[in-house]
């Protein structure tokens, strides 16, 4: 290892606007850049303009550091400074004091413009590559990611930033995203890589602080997926320790052995309609654990480094010697020197995880918001001031907060729908949408031991049905497959595959079969039939008999005939 001396001479700093060296360069006070894994690059200047005797104050006053302009940073010896920064200035300080004023340019990296607008959209027949390219040079900005095989039917993007999306599809995949002068890369850790810089204690290190972390480390990480096209789960096991780096002599196996951790499950609780998206979460979240076995930072002299690059530790004892993945980069130029803060090993933590402000705020963050559903009861059906067709109910959390609630139908259209009002006092479920309490919504109605279902439930689940508060029914048997229309009255329609016919009955024993026997009417009263052109009666005998007197009568002509013998007898036959 090439050792290096502790003080670092000759450290040259340059800083560009629009590409040329800042005329005043001689006031600056200090540089500071942050590079980190899902974080856009920023920096920091300082300088000296002037004080509270001043009237002008030059560099404020002068175009150089105007916002909007293009800044970049190099660094280190004058035959081969590298650039650590390059971004757009987006706000000046200025701050007074008897030590005189100080003015700090804030600028970030280009990709900023990322984070300013929530949008909704989705991608079809894509892989998340794709998605991240596409979005990426809306902006213009150059990204390298590593290709991705998993081609997704649709990816929906929902009211949130680009900067946040593209950072959480290339994590689900087990990628990070690290923004450099040159644009984004996307990239899984190499963590098999050779290391960019070797470090040792006592030549070029001056602080450390490691943590290694036993607690979170298993032999195997299982994950399990629900997949709705088999009806079936999915599961996938992978071996703990396979993502782990070489530093140390306690690897991810021996911590798991020491604490008796065998098997840690990772359920995916949402459906993933690729078995592969699974797999390939389920590998990040097992390499983000392994990754999390050492964490910690170092200080040491300035060195050009980039996040994700791998870094070799010496001469610091046998648990801690060896190579470690740096997540983040803090460069610091201040009085001519340059020193250079690393984070090492990756948090474990997801990156949704870590920002409160992925999603939108619930209800805009107008109000305070509702979270869960509540329980509510009916007040009324009609009265809706705005005619919107909602009913009035009471939040039973507070009897006295009565609000119009909208009702989610089965069905509902122009003019159309399947429509259930719920009765007054009836016990509701309701929802609010974007859980803003303005905007609630009834979801559905609530049966408990006080109110009964009228079909008593039983694991055969036979029994259904829709039966009124009037006790209007229509009931459903899937075991015997019957559907019957019934009122309390006893007027019945019954369709009967187990009795392999339709029959009819009412209230006044009046009866009609429609069954493998043919149809029958039956009835206690008279049978009319009537119809105001005509009827007919046909079949291969048709016997017509009367218990008491029959009577055919024609209004204009009456024909009584056959192709065969006609009969005509009685006690007394008259014929006109």
């Amino acid at each position: 290892m090439e050792k290096k001396d502790i003080f670092i001479q000759d450290t040259s700093l340059s800083v560009k606007i629009n590409g040329k060296e800042t005329e005043f360069a001689p006031y600056i006070i200090s540089v500071v850049t942050e590079t980190e894994f899902h974080r856009l690059a920023t920096a920091e200047i300082a300088l000296n303009d002037g004080g509270f005797n001043d009237e002008d104050f030059v560099i404020g006053d002068s175009d150089n550091f105007l916002i909007g302009k293009e800044i970049s940073i190099s660094v280190g010896k004058e035959e081969e400074q590298k650039c650590i920064f390059k971004g757009i200035i987006e706000m000046q300080h200025l701050q007074l004091s008897s030590d005189g004023a100080r003015l700090t340019i804030e600028a970030k990296h280009p990709a900023y413009k990322m984070t300013l607008e929530r949008k909704i959209r989705n991608f079809e027949d894509c892989s998340d590559q794709k998605v991240i390219k596409d979005i990426c040079s809306a902006y213009n900005i150059q990204v390298e990611v590593e290709d991705t095989s998993i081609q997704h039917e649709r990816i929906v993007q929902y009211n949130c930033t680009d900067w946040d999306f593209i950072n959480m599809r290339a994590e689900s995949v087990g990628m990070v995203v690290v923004t450099t002068p040159e644009g984004i890369k996307i990239k899984s850790p190499e963590v098999n890589a050779e290391p960019a810089l070797n470090i040792a204690n006592g030549y070029n290190l001056y602080n450390l602080d490691l943590e290694l972390d036993g607690r979170y480390a298993h032999k195997s990480y299982k994950t399990t997926g629900w997949n709705y096209s088999t009806q079936e789960k999915e599961e996938e096991t992978l071996q703990g320790g396979q993502y782990g780096y070489a530093m140390g002599n306690l690897p991810i196996e021996k911590l798991a052995e020491a604490n008796d951790r065998n098997e840690l499950s990772q359920p995916t609780l949402g459906y993933m309609e690729v078995r592969d998206a699974m797999i390939a979460y389920h590998k990040m979240l097992s390499m983000r654990t392994d990754l999390a076995r050492i964490i910690g930072s170092a200080e040491i002299w300035g060195e050009a480094l980039e996040p994700g690059q791998m870094v070799a530790f010496e001469n610091i004892g046998k648990r801690f010697d060896g190579k470690i993945i740096v997540s983040s980069v803090s460069h610091t130029i201040e009085n001519g020197d340059w020193h250079t803060k690393i984070t090492l090993g990756m948090d474990k933590t997801l990156y949704a995880e870590r920002y409160d402000n992925i999603e939108a705020k619930p209800a805009e963050g107008m109000m305070p918001s509702v979270h869960g559903l509540q329980i509510a009861k009916v007040v009324a059906l009609e009265g809706d001031p705005l005619g919107e067709e909602r009913i009035s109910i009471k939040l039973l959390v507070n009897e006295n907060t009565i609000i119009w609630a909208r009702l989610a139908m089965l069905g509902a259209g122009k003019e159309r729908g399947v429509v259930f009002y719920p009765e007054i006092d009836d016990e509701l479920i309701v929802g609010f949408v974007d859980d803003n309490p303005n905007n609630a919504v009834v979801l559905g109605m609530l049966h408990s031991s006080t109110l009964p279902s009228p079909i008593e439930k039983s694991d055969s689940n036979h029994q259904k049905g829709i039966i009124s508060r009037e006790k209007l029914k229509i009931l459903f048997d899937d075991d015997q497959k019957v559907l019957t229309l019934d009122t309390p009255g006893n007027n019945r329609i019954t369709l009967s595959d187990a009795d392999g016919g339709i029959y009819i009955q009412d209230q006044n024993g009046n009866k009609i079969s429609l069954d493998s026997n043919g149809i029958s009417m039956e009835t206690n009263q008279a049978i009319n039939l009537k119809a105001s052109q005509g009827i007919s009666i046909e079949g291969s005998n048709v016997n017509i008999k009367a218990n008491s007197q029959l009577k055919l009568q024609g209004t204009a002509a009456c024909e009584l005939s056959a192709s065969g013998n006609t009969i005509v007898k009685g006690a007394i036959v008259q014929i006109n």
